[in-house]
């Protein structure tokens, strides 16, 4: 398996800035993304985790709107499962690392840190230990955690005292629970996102009615009993900025000199066209960003709502104190930025015996559709029409516009209805998947040459999960989950997808004697072929003695010498014969047993493998490779290993 750029990337090199379409068959090399670049898949709590009434978690308003209104959830399914990460996380990050991940973006549940949403209810003392696991687990492999602080699961107890966004008590809660967050992960957290789209929250939830808490006006959607459409979105995004701008002030003052990590905000947004090369339909393009995008983002960076909204919602849209604005504008680090989708836009006339709602607010009309051809190929959500150069539009506006913040790509995907009339096999054949990638990174590598500051990308997502309204109807993931059949986990050919010539990547893979079956096939088959025609990795073992958990030492003294000198020789033959290679450092365990003689080294037959080539090999205690008069025998036999998978 690849590392995610080159899973996904068939891009072009040097003159990919002068072009706006690549070319099939182009390459590009991760060396021509800035140093540094995080290549990594985004997650959220309520999505992946599960165990809902497990680990002292309480209620959030996500399982009291699938409980309470399955009708609202395709096929009536909820997140009480999910994908079962909060017991699989080891497992999960091992499939990142073995991708060559080097970031990934998770969500806190705020219930499950304070489980009636204030402090005056107690702090979850098993909830911070399941993140302080699943944040070290994420560092011992060399993966950067990006920790988003609400991904819309807020504490069902807040709701039912004071309603939640729409109270201005909010501020106060929220800053308290990011603050247990700060001082509990902040140690190893260097990259913090408070809030993940608040439009989405604010329209899906308060608006349309479709996500939590459901609430809308009446004459917006059938169904909706309780709401206002007019008002409560934009009560909510205010609210949300409030708690942002809160949370970031207590960062700056108390943890971020001594933590020294970054804050930031995730904002989604479509890109607009205009649906007719008029004036009226371009002024219309510029409210529908204003009405989406500019939302958020006009606060941020300048103080105050964009004047299109302003204008048009007048006393409906709530206002910022000076002290307010001041505290909001500037309160972040970087932006995270969602991408998925494009619409035409239509100028619209003002109706003043219309039912005041966001969806009318910004006189503009939606559209999928011109000339009777679609924007781009329909995916697997309604919703989601495939225009990858929306990316690259949306970049270049964010930096004319917005002084050209630091930027990470914090979700950008697309998803396959979930057939259950297909067979494993060609459920995991996703190549309008890979396609989609190819197209989206080629446009954000062109943006680089431009000087827009984007300094990672996450994929949406490392696996198919609980897709919100439409619950598991369809799949995001690199990676596809069986949900007949256990959770098991299986590559999709977008995260086996490689170039026939990749750079050179060398990793480290920990495996022990007891998880040796789980993960043998998956780690240990050596240069299989793809389905392109290239090889995969050279995969390399190298038995090591028992580790003592404590120092990570090897209870071989001559083990702790010679492993960085192996591995410096793996890295440096890679080098030259550009090839990727799978270091797989295998342990027994954290006992000093390996000079039992009926150790399982021995006995087990897979380590006979001719496939899997052995830099050591135990043998009646003694290490077949060593330094010394060994090293040159040593790189000879690395150097043949590579020559041969050629």
């Amino acid at each position: 398996m690849e590392l995610l750029w080159l899973l996904l990337l068939m891009l072009m090199a040097s003159s990919t800035s002068s072009r706006s379409e690549m070319k099939a068959g182009e390459v590009i090399r991760r060396s021509q993304f800035p140093e540094g670049f995080f290549f990594g898949t985004a997650s959220s709590a309520y999505q992946y985790e599960g165990a809902v009434r497990e680990g002292g978690r309480g209620p959030s308003i996500w399982d009291t709107f699938t409980h309470n209104h399955p009708e609202k959830i395709a096929n009536g399914s909820n997140g009480d499962i999910a994908i079962d990460s909060y017991h699989r996380y080891k497992e999960d990050v091992r499939i990142m690392k073995d991708l060559g991940l080097n970031a990934y973006r998770f969500s806190v549940s705020w219930p499950r840190i304070l489980p009636n949403g204030k402090l005056s209810g107690g702090v979850n003392l098993e909830g911070i230990k399941y993140y302080n696991n699943l944040i070290d687990e994420l560092i011992s492999k060399g993966v950067e955690p990006f920790v988003t602080l609400f991904h819309w699961d807020s504490p069902q107890a807040l709701e039912q005292q004071y309603g939640g966004f729409l109270s201005h008590l909010i501020v106060e809660d929220f800053r308290d629970y990011a603050d247990i967050c700060f001082r509990e992960f902040g140690d190893r957290v260097k990259y913090w996102i408070t809030f993940n789209e608040p439009w989405s929250f604010s329209i899906g939830g308060y608006s349309s009615g479709i996500l939590a808490p459901g609430r809308c006006s009446s004459q917006e959607k059938s169904g909706c009993s309780k709401g206002d459409s007019g008002r409560e979105p934009y009560i909510v995004a205010h609210n949300q900025l409030l708690a942002h701008a809160a949370a970031v002030q207590m960062y700056r003052d108390r943890y971020q000199g001594g933590q020294k990590g970054k804050i930031g905000i995730t904002i989604v947004s479509n890109w607009m066209i205009p649906y007719e090369d008029s004036k009226e339909d371009k002024h219309a393009t510029k409210r529908a960003l204003d009405f989406m995008y500019g939302w958020f983002m006009d606060p941020l960076t300048k103080g105050d709502y964009p004047v299109s909204m302003r204008t048009l919602v007048g006393n409906r849209l709530p206002k910022f104190t000076k002290e307010q604005s001041k505290v909001i504008n500037g309160s972040f680090d970087f932006i995270g930025l969602n991408y998925y989708t494009a619409r035409y836009i239509q100028g619209t006339k003002q109706d003043s015996n219309s039912h005041k709602s966001y969806s009318t607010d910004s006189l503009t009309n939606q559209r999928v559709e011109r000339n009777g051809t679609d924007i781009g190929p329909k995916a697997g959500s309604s919703w989601l029409y495939i225009y990858p150069k929306g990316i690259e539009e949306l970049l270049l506006y964010t930096k004319r516009t917005y002084n050209n913040p630091t930027i990470y790509i914090t979700e950008n995907g697309v998803d396959e209805v979930n057939n259950e009339k297909l067979a494993l096999k060609e459920a995991l054949i996703d190549n309008t998947r890979i396609e989609f990638y190819r197209q989206h990174l080629f446009h954000v590598q062109r943006v680089l040459g431009e000087g827009v500051d984007v300094r990672g990308y996450f994929a949406w997502s490392l696996f198919d999960n609980f897709e919100w309204m439409d619950g598991y109807s369809v799949r995001f993931g690199i990676n596809y989950i069986d949900y007949k059949d256990g959770l098991k986990r299986y590559p999709k050919r977008s995260s086996q997808c490689e170039e026939t010539k990749a750079e050179m990547t060398v990793e480290k893979v920990d495996v022990t004697v007891a998880d040796f079956d789980a993960h043998f096939d998956r780690l240990f088959a050596a240069g299989e072929d793809v389905e392109d025609g290239g090889k995969g990795k050279v995969k390399l073992l190298l038995f090591l003695a028992d580790r003592d958990a404590s120092s990570n030492q090897t209870w071989c003294p001559d083990c702790n010498v010679a492993e960085p000198v192996i591995y410096d020789k793996v890295e440096a033959a890679a080098k030259e014969k550009e090839k990727d290679v799978v270091l797989l450092r295998a342990y027994v365990g954290d006992k000093p047993t390996w000079r039992d003689p009926a150790h399982p080294w021995r006995v087990d037959p897979r380590f006979k493998l001719t496939g899997v080539p052995t830099l050591i090999r135990w043998e009646n205690g003694a290490a077949a490779a060593r330094l010394g008069d060994d090293e040159a025998h040593l790189a000879d036999k690395v150097d043949t290993v590579l020559n041969a998978s050629n």
